[in-house]
């Protein structure tokens, strides 16, 4: 069986990335949960903005800017720079933080 192309879930409490060989058991899953979840259509920035703003920094910030040699050479450079975005690159969403630094803000909050 030839796997579906991914998409992408949401509900209310949850946004989750897969391909269709999940789908079965996370529907079974939603069921259960008695969760309502909707697909979020593509290229549609108001319904996932988090996807589409982190979407558009790869390929402004990495993609774009990159003459990868090899398939490898791509992947090792693309995932340096994912640490760099969620390690240090700032986001004015989190109050001028990176995520990382963030989630350990708010990690001492609760612990406080």
């Amino acid at each position: 069986m030839k796997p579906s192309r991914p998409s992408l879930v949401q509900s209310e409490a949850l946004v989750v990335f897969f391909g269709g060989d999940f789908l079965g058991s996370f529907l079974v899953a939603v069921a259960l949960l008695g969760l309502r979840h909707t697909v979020t259509p593509v290229r549609s920035p108001d319904h996932n903005p988090f996807a589409e703003t982190f979407t558009a920094a790869d390929k402004e910030e990495c993609v774009s800017q990159s003459h990868w040699g090899s398939h490898e050479q791509a992947i090792t450079e693309v995932e340096a720079w994912i640490h760099k975005y969620r390690s240090r690159r700032e986001q004015a969403a989190l109050g001028g933080l990176a995520p990382l630094a963030y989630r350990t803000a708010m990690l001492q909050q609760l612990a406080a």
